[in-house]
């Protein structure tokens, strides 16, 4: 089982006080070899750990691109003796380094492009989450979130949009943007290309945007509540591996899941409704 990349303190770009609105190498132009492939910079792969394992790559540079000359490809693999490995990575400057990057504004999208091709009913995710450093408490609290799902087969870049849901009036300090070529790899051969990432406009500070399903509380501690306006059939929560931690079925009534056991980090609520809608969205477990 893989062990998930502990975070330290990531690196800054300033502009007087202010932090850089960009994903970094959000067009995916930037790779730094690592002697038997490329690395995207700014990002954190697991490829070190599928190379030594199977002698393949999760995360690979891809060529042409639909802006400049390469994007990130993605590709969900079977490893002899270790089992089905999603292609996953997010935002930090190094392996040791924090999670995230800064930034500081109230931005009301995450856009890009893509094309991919998922296997079965399996799905792959793009996600957001933003948050701020609270000095009285000594944690990271959540501020916002969005997340954007790949399902079936685009064989065609595209570009795609999430809307960033908020769920403080504070500003953020700092983004996390995970992406995972399959949030529930049962098998091998799901693939997610990506390229052109960019924040849309600021919303400005205003009051906390509704969504079709809500999470409650975000960062969590014991039980995480999913409610909606809608029917939600079940529920299910993922790690930054794809794997499964935990799952509920609710028929049509809010979900209450227990999440005291899981480690502190990121995951991803999985809904399923009951007219058989599937959508997800990242949560902080503390």
């Amino acid at each position: 089982m893989m062990k998930r990349l502990l975070p330290s303190i990531a690196s800054t770009v300033l502009i007087g006080t202010t932090a850089l609105a960009q994903v970094p190498n959000g067009g995916f132009e930037d790779w730094t070899s690592a002697g038997d492939y490329n690395e995207p910079d700014g990002w954190v792969t697991f490829n070190s750990l599928t190379f030594m394992l199977g002698g393949v790559l999760c995360c690979e540079e891809g060529a042409p691109a639909p802006q400049g000359d390469t994007y990130v490809h993605l590709t969900t693999r079977n490893i002899d003796g270790v089992g089905v490995v999603p292609g996953l990575m997010f935002t930090a400057a190094s392996a040791d380094a924090a999670e995230g990057f800064p930034h500081t504004e109230r931005s009301s999208t995450l856009t890009g492009q893509w094309m991919f091709d998922v296997v079965g009913g399996d799905m792959g995710v793009v996600t957001l989450t933003l948050t701020r450093w609270n000095p009285e408490t000594q944690q990271r609290e959540d501020v916002g979130s969005g997340a954007a799902m790949a399902m079936g087969t685009q064989a065609t870049w595209v570009p795609f949009s999430m809307d960033i849901e908020y769920t403080s009036a504070l500003d953020p300090d700092t983004a996390t943007i995970y992406m995972i070529s399959s949030t529930n790899a049962a098998s091998a051969g799901s693939t997610l290309s990506v390229d052109d990432l960019a924040f849309g406009a600021s919303t400005g500070v205003r009051t906390v945007k509704g969504g079709t399903f809500s999470l409650a509380p975000s960062p969590a501690t014991d039980v995480l509540r999913v409610t909606s306006t809608e029917g939600i059939a079940g529920v299910s929560v993922m790690d930054m591996s794809g794997r499964e931690v935990r799952t509920i079925a609710t028929n049509g009534l809010p979900a209450v899941l227990d999440v005291a056991a899981l480690p502190a980090g990121t995951y991803v609520a999985r809904v399923r409704f009951t007219d058989g809608r599937l959508t997800a969205r990242p949560f902080i477990k503390q």
